[in-house]
């Protein structure tokens, strides 16, 4: 049973201002976030069974029938009439590579859809980079089941974010597992609801009250912000890569799941999440590389940027798919000798990290760049730049937390043996992205760094360094 399409050609509502924003990073620097799942199953998987469950996902998920375009002068989201899907099988293509091509893909936006999957139907070789990403468990999954693929995903960013992927993925899981075991699947069932504009609106019109009752508090705010990117400190030290056009590029890492436990652990002792203690960490290797550098000061400013949810804010439903992520900018003074005490300093980080997220920083940012016309986005040339900007930030991160739950118990024919994803920033002034997730008891950091603002050597020191000191403050002695 298919579900029923909207009339009136597809036309659902003007596009909310979270789409807006993605239409343009797209249009203009070609923004778009990919996905790699690997993939052990029961039987080995053909094209026709991908096929079907992409069919499947696409009939019961509203987002990914959703497609930006103009209409009278506006942006509007349109549900596509056709199931005609962007697929590809490639039976010879390095995974990695594949994986990479995608991140800087372009839909056929005057069709749709603005998603794009390729099948990678064979077992990997056992390049570096699948023994970089093979997780502690897999053997013992190979053992059930002994297939391994890969499915290799594209989106554009006003139709999902990582939140809504995290589902989107097990969704995948439960289609492919329904496909092996032929089960029957009722496309009727919906999956998901479009995310509700009204409520975001409602959020960023109190803001705009607010700035309108007191233009002084608008300045001040406004003025911060534009501070808020602090000078760029790499740049200072390390020589200017000749790469172009600019790319980015991935470097994965997995923790053990031993240390993995005791960070977990002693974040929760130290009254810090995951999320700070690692951030604190990742600042920490900053300073790390500058002082190896032997550019000293008593203290550094670092300014990093965080994706978060903003369906807290929106008070939207939890099956509220497509773009609700926003970007909250916490900039901090970090002491040269920041491992001497590594715990206090993350504990002010934490405090100042949810103070932010209190005050809704990333919704106040929006509202401030519409109001001033002060758009804080640093960007670089498309064809790559002859020297770094004086600002930029150094890191952004996106973290989906713990996804074990989510993605395990998915069927007995099918089982995650690893994911990851990309954002394509390649064109924006920030000096990685760290995609950060813990799944089967281990937390995987991936540092996608910007092959115009870091040369692969910088970039490896600092990916390896995180790890390193996070291994060093799980051991700081307690402080009573």
């Amino acid at each position: 049973m298919v579900a029923k399409m909207s009339t009136h050609e597809g036309w659902l509502r003007p596009a909310g201002y979270l789409e807006q924003s993605q239409a343009k990073l797209y249009d203009d620097h070609n923004v778009v976030i990919s996905y790699v799942l690997r993939l052990a199953t029961s039987r080995e998987v053909h094209e026709c069974d991908v096929k079907q469950v992409f069919t499947h996902l696409f009939r019961k998920t509203i987002n990914l029938r959703m497609l930006p375009e103009m209409r009278d002068g506006q942006l509007w989201i349109r549900e596509l009439q056709h199931e005609n899907l962007d697929f590809q099988t490639l039976n010879d293509a390095e995974v990695n590579a594949v994986y990479h091509d995608v991140a800087s893909y372009r839909y056929n936006m005057s069709v749709g859809p603005a998603w794009a999957v390729r099948f990678l139907p064979l077992s990997p070789k056992h390049d570096e980079y699948i023994k970089r990403t093979t997780m502690e468990n897999t053997g013992k999954k190979l053992e059930k089941l002994p297939h391994v693929c890969h499915i290799v995903m594209s989106f554009h960013h006003s139709i999902t974010d990582g939140f809504t992927c995290v589902r989107l993925i097990r969704h995948i899981l439960m289609l492919l597992n329904d496909v092996i075991a032929g089960n029957p699947i009722d496309d009727s069932e919906q999956y998901a609801r479009m995310m509700d504009i009204k409520k975001q609106q409602l959020v960023l019109e109190e803001f705009e009250r607010a700035f309108e009752a007191d233009p002084k508090l608008l300045q001040v705010r406004a003025e911060s912000l534009l501070q808020s990117i602090p000078d760029a400190l790499l740049s200072k030290v390390y020589p200017h890569p000749s790469t172009r056009p600019p790319k980015m590029k991935c470097l994965p890492r997995i923790l053990d799941s031993k240390t993995t436990a005791v960070f977990v652990s002693r974040c929760k002792e130290e009254g810090v999440t995951v999320h700070t203690g690692f951030s604190s960490v990742i600042e920490a290797s900053i300073v790390k590389v500058l002082l190896d550098a032997n550019f000293i000061r008593d203290t550094y400013t670092i300014g990093g940027l965080h994706c978060i949810d903003q369906r807290c804010y929106f008070n939207d439903v939890d099956n509220a798919y497509g773009d609700g992520h926003g970007v909250m900018d916490v900039a901090s003074e970090v002491p040269k000798d920041i491992l001497d005490n590594f715990w206090s300093h993350a504990k002010q980080y934490h405090a100042k990290f949810k103070d932010l997220q209190v005050c809704k920083n990333s919704i106040e940012i929006e509202v401030i760049e519409r109001m001033t016309g002060h758009d804080q986005l640093i960007v670089i040339d498309a064809q790559g730049i002859d020297s770094l900007p004086k600002k930029t930030a150094p890191y952004l991160t996106t973290n989906m937390r713990d996804v074990t739950e989510t993605l395990s118990n998915c069927g007995d024919n099918v089982d995650l043996l690893y994911y990851d994803w990309m954002s394509a920033t390649q064109e924006l002034g920030i000096d990685w992205l760290s995609s950060i997730h813990t799944y089967n008891g281990q937390l995987m950091h991936t540092m996608q760094y910007n092959t115009q603002l870091m040369d692969e050597g910088l970039a490896v020191r600092v990916v390896d360094s995180v790890f390193e000191i996070l291994r060093k403050v799980v051991e700081e002695p307690k402080h009573k």
